[in-house]
Order: structure tokens, then C-alpha cells, then sequence
């Protein structure tokens, strides 16, 4: 891989991907399952569950990354706005370092919207095991 390469995927948030998130994390905060209580604090509806966009950097780095042998050393992701059920999610990441003597990649990443509005940004890095 080298420092500058792009990579991009984007992901449709449908009912599926939001039922299977919130049956296996057992979580049921009101502004993610109830509509009423979200537009009540603001929001259009029922937000989704910023940890959705974690399962998409792991789709970047096991699926969309062209070097397979790695593994996750350190992440972190600012969410800025919230999204919304079948919302279609835009990922954006670049390699941004190499550290040869290591074999860590520093890559940072964004998530916009269909309107292209920042929803999350942050970085990752990864260690190469071969």
C-alpha cells in the first residue's frame, strides 16, 4: 500500500443493519428506537447507532485494503452529525503513513451522507503482519 492511496465504499443503513445491531447489542436508548422521543430532542426521526460506522472501518480494512495480513493496532472516530434509517453512508479513507520499521499504516477516514455532511471522521492504524 502506499502513503496517498484512496480507498471508498459506501454502505446503505437499511432496516436490517439497524435490527441486527440493536438485537445483538442489547441496546434500546429511546433517541435509536423510538421516533417521538427523537424529534422531541431535535432529530428527524430515530438516529442511528454511531458504532454501525465501526463495522464499516472493518470493511475497509479486511475487505477494501489490498494487504489482508493485519490487524487493527489503535482507531478513533469523531461523530459530528447523526444519521438516519436507509441513509446511504459514504466512506472515504486515505493511507496518510507508513512506518516502515514497524509496519504500521496510519489512515485516516470520513463518513458523509447522501447530502455530503460530515457525519464521522477519524483514523486508524493498522499493523502489517507480513
Amino acid at each position: 500500500m502506499i502513503v496517498g492511496s484512496v480507498f471508498k465504499s459506501s454502505y446503505l443503513v437499511n432496516e436490517d443493519i439497524f435490527i441486527s445491531f440493536r438485537d445483538t447489542f442489547k441496546d434500546h436508548n429511546s433517541l435509536h428506537i423510538n421516533d417521538n422521543h427523537a424529534i422531541k430532542h431535535g432529530f428527524k426521526s430515530k438516529i442511528m447507532y454511531g458504532n454501525i460506522l465501526n463495522g464499516y472501518i472493518s470493511h475497509l480494512i479486511g475487505e477494501l485494503l489490498p494487504l489482508k495480513e493485519v490487524v487493527i493496532i489503535t482507531q478513533t472516530i469523531n461523530f459530528k452529525k447523526p444519521f438516519y434509517l436507509n441513509q446511504t453512508i459514504s466512506l472515504s479513507a486515505s493511507i496518510n503513513e507508513f512506518y516502515e520499521s514497524v509496519k504500521i499504516y496510519d489512515i485516516g477516514f470520513e463518513f458523509h451522507n447522501s447530502n455530503d455532511i460530515l457525519i464521522a471522521n477519524g483514523k486508524v492504524k493498522i499493523k502489517a503482519l507480513i
